[in-house]
């Protein structure tokens, strides 16, 4: 039998890159909205903040340069995808 493993790992990771970008366009409208991005991603709604690697919400972080980045944990949890690139989407 073929080991599948490999495969739902990418596609819960695919999935968490399709929550990030679905988050980021909420997050993106809210500013729009309300003049600033939201505080934390309680803000945004549930359904726009779960990581599907990890099945803990997103992880939003505010950069000293401004803006916000929406990070997932990663298969390792060091917020990093399995090709070892940073596993956030960045708003400024």
């Amino acid at each position: 039998m073929p080991d599948f493993s490999r495969t739902f790992g990418r596609e819960f990771e695919a999935r968490t890159w399709c929550r990030l970008a679905l988050a980021a366009s909420a997050a993106g409208r809210w500013r729009a909205a309300k003049g600033r991005f939201p505080k934390d991603l309680a803000e945004l709604g549930p359904d726009e903040a779960l990581d599907e690697t990890t099945g803990r919400p997103l992880v939003l972080r505010k950069p000293s340069g401004g803006g916000i980045e929406l990070c997932g944990g990663g298969p390792e949890g060091d917020a990093k995808d399995s090709r070892g690139q940073d596993f956030c989407a960045r708003l400024r």
